[in-house]
């Protein structure tokens, strides 16, 4: 069975599946939560309720994988514009973050985005409520239709 486990006192192993709502950072509405899958069927939800969130096989990070192919300190999902926005920056010199086929150093995050840690595991992101629900402008979207050339 794959494991998850939490080092920072506001997720105790014994809580992850008992929190059900994320809360902006500076307001009362809610906004992403990041929905861990392995390839087996398990989950595990965690509310983006902090400023970031540090993802890896080392037990100083806030989410811990255990999963060979996953690094040490591989990835940080930051909230970005007084938490209207999720980010995902890769801290991993060795290994790499997907979306889909492309690897990725750091990406904006919307909601039904699914990055990939390693074969075995993807997060994907949940905006918890269509107020918080942020589409992209013209500007995001042209560099997003440049990249994909």
């Amino acid at each position: 069975m794959p494991t998850l486990a939490t080092t920072h006192a506001a997720f105790p192993p014994v809580q992850l599946q008992m929190i059900g709502r994320c809360v902006n950072l500076n307001s009362s509405r809610e906004t992403y939560r990041l929905r861990f899958q392995w390839r087996t069927g398990a989950e595990r939800v965690i509310p983006m309720n902090r400023h970031s969130i540090s993802v890896g096989r080392h037990p100083l990070n806030d989410v811990v994988v255990n999963e060979p192919s996953v690094a040490a300190f591989h990835a940080e999902f930051q909230a970005v514009q007084n938490g209207d926005e999720l980010r995902v920056v890769d801290v991993s010199a060795e290994h790499r973050l997907w979306m889909g086929m492309d690897s990725i150093r750091m990406r904006l995050l919307y909601d039904g985005d699914a990055v990939r840690l390693c074969e075995n595991v993807q997060v994907r992101i949940e905006c918890c409520s269509l107020s918080s629900l942020r589409v992209p402008s013209c500007v995001e979207l042209l560099r997003i239709a440049a990249a994909a050339v």
